[in-house]
């Protein structure tokens, strides 16, 4: 079951569409509070003539100490890249994302064994200077050029028809449970499958 194509595997990917966003994080040098707020210095997007962001917000630690760097993106997620620059890595610095968007958080660690909470500050000097950098990049899958939706641009299509759905009369709603023959709205809102679909499609139309 593991290694089946479902409708989160696509074994034909020259047929999808990707969307790619990235920046550069720095770790400036500072003095940080265990909230993560900073009294200066800090994580930032380090951007320029030679460093370019795309589609990347911002930037902070949290209050468990994790850096989180905030995208303009949507799930689901093909691929997170994260790339210590030769500064960490002569430090022994390595980072792992979690989460895909809009908001990934990264767990950073030194030497393979500890972890660092970046909000305290000896784990905060750790990790900062004035050429330290993280290389980070985002890889989704947008619409494949069959001209078919991937399944969140289709959750979305049914999330929108239920919405209206709920505008409009109570009776409505009835005549539209009728016709899925008692099928919720959940169910199919929540449902991958074509053919659910399609019969979503035929009685919204019936309506």
């Amino acid at each position: 079951m593991a290694n089946e194509i479902g409708p989160f595997k696509d074994a034909t990917h020259p047929d999808i569409e990707w969307d790619i966003r990235a920046c550069v994080v720095r770790f400036e040098p500072g003095v940080v509070n265990p909230d993560g707020s900073f009294q200066s210095g800090g994580p930032y997007i380090h951007a320029n003539e030679t460093h370019v962001a795309v589609g990347a917000l911002g930037v902070h630690i949290d209050s468990s100490g994790r850096l989180e760097v905030i995208n303009d993106g949507g799930a689901p997620i093909g691929s997170i890249t994260c790339t210590p620059d030769e500064s960490l890595v002569a430090r022994g610095i390595d980072l792992g994302p979690s989460g895909g968007a809009p908001g990934t958080r990264f767990i950073a660690r030194q030497d393979g064994v500890g972890r660092l909470y970046l909000n305290l500050q000896a784990d905060w000097d750790a990790i900062a200077g004035e050429t330290c950098n993280v290389w980070l990049a985002w890889l989704t899958p947008r619409v494949r050029s069959t001209g078919r939706p991937s399944p969140t641009d289709r959750i979305a299509e049914l999330e929108e028809k239920v919405a209206d759905l709920q505008r409009r009369t109570p009776g409505s709603v009835a005549r539209f449970n009728q016709h899925l023959d008692g099928q919720s709205i959940a169910q199919l809102n929540t449902s991958h499958d074509g053919q659910n679909i399609a019969q979503f499609n035929e009685a919204y139309a019936q309506i």
